[in-house]
């Protein structure tokens, strides 16, 4: 998690332009993707979680994110709903 944050903000600090590449994912095989990021683009990070949730995101993390950043969490049991908490940086 912590590692995606660091990137999300680097992304943010760094251009307007974004590849991406598909290296975890598991389907078909895909080419890599290069988008152009809105003026104001939001960033999200979803997590679901089984065990001890890690979500403290130090302040050194936040770096080019303040205002555009959307950080959620699922925390699931078996035979329980879903415990779901959120945050909005402002």
């Amino acid at each position: 998690m912590f590692d995606d944050v660091r990137k999300l903000g680097k992304i943010s600090a760094e251009g307007s332009l974004i590849t991406v590449f598909h290296e975890r994912y598991r389907g078909k095989a895909l080419s890599c993707q290069t988008y152009v990021m809105a003026a104001s683009p939001l960033f999200v990070w979803a997590g679901f979680h089984t065990g001890v949730l890690q979500r403290e995101i130090g302040e050194d993390m936040m770096s080019g994110l303040r205002g555009k950043f959307f950080e959620m969490h699922a925390h699931t049991r078996e035979g329980k709903t879903p415990e779901v908490e959120f945050r909005i940086d402002k």
